[in-house]
């Protein structure tokens, strides 16, 4: 379990001035869950994301990280948490080192000192967990860019984390890419058990998460299945977030009087009401 206590954090800009991040945030995340957060620019959840895995550590009096009980604040514990929080970025460009495939998803484990047998292994096993067996040997830049956002996963995923935390992957991606790569996530939690944290300012993107935290100005303001807060369509603009387009359409059917099920949060499954 991933708990977070009392959370805050605070940036000095250049001018001396002081911006409050997060503020009193307490959070607990279960292994195997499917977890969206969603808020919009500069509402803290990126900052979030990177206490996640002791990217920021909080000081003193700003509250406590505890992954499977361990302080990210204990230095000795650092590289412990990182294999159990995978990151992944929302640029695979500024991710990806290496000049073939295989190589790039080894160089976590290879830094771990892991044995090259179990490197092997471990390449192959994550390349065919995220959709790209058979690409080993390619070169990363001849990729597209779901492809290279694959490969990224697949090297946080070859460090065997429990947690994987994603922040905006999707963002410089087209529709087919980041298709592409929320299904991956979707496989990947329903397949492997691995706890899937999608961090996004999309709300298409939030549609099939199990639960939905919602942050504005550093804080949690909603903390619900999706199905409950998707319901909450003025709170969520007065919040600079909008709505999914499905979402909007089920609320103008329900004002023609058609009675549309609140967990009809999918095309497929609007189709298939309708059809009923």
């Amino acid at each position: 379990m991933i708990e977070i206590k009392n959370l805050s954090h605070h940036y000095r800009v250049p001018d001396g001035s002081v911006i409050q991040a997060l503020h009193q945030v307490n959070l607990k995340i279960q292994e195997g869950d499917f977890i969206g957060i969603a808020g919009p620019n500069g509402s803290g959840k990126s900052t979030l994301a990177k206490h996640f895995n002791a990217l920021l550590i909080p000081g003193s009096e700003e509250g406590q990280v505890l992954v499977d009980g361990m302080d990210t604040r204990n230095y000795n514990l650092v590289w412990k948490i990182r294999q159990r929080v995978g990151m992944v970025f929302s640029n695979p460009d500024n991710q990806i080192v290496a000049p073939v495939v295989e190589e790039e998803v080894a160089f976590g484990p290879e830094n771990l000192g892991v044995e090259t047998a179990e490197i092997r292994a471990r390449v192959d096993e994550v390349l065919a967990q995220v959709g790209m067996p058979g690409f080993q040997k390619r070169a990363p830049h001849l990729l597209s860019g779901g492809q290279k956002q694959r490969v990224a996963i697949a090297g946080a995923l070859a460090m065997q984390p429990r947690y994987l935390v994603l922040d905006e992957p999707t963002s410089m991606l087209d529709p087919q890419g980041r298709q592409e790569v929320l299904r991956t996530l979707r496989n990947l939690n329903d397949q492997e058990g691995i706890t899937v944290i999608l961090i996004t300012h999309n709300m298409e993107e939030l549609l099939e998460v199990d639960r939905l935290i919602v942050i504005a100005a550093g804080q949690i303001i909603r903390d619900a299945p999706p199905t409950q807060i998707f319901r909450e369509m003025e709170c969520l603009r007065e919040h600079g977030l909008d709505v999914p387009e499905v979402v909007k359409f089920n609320g103008l059917l329900r004002a023609q009087g058609v009675q549309v099920p609140f967990d009809c949060l999918t095309v497929d499954s609007l189709i298939s009401f309708l059809h009923s």
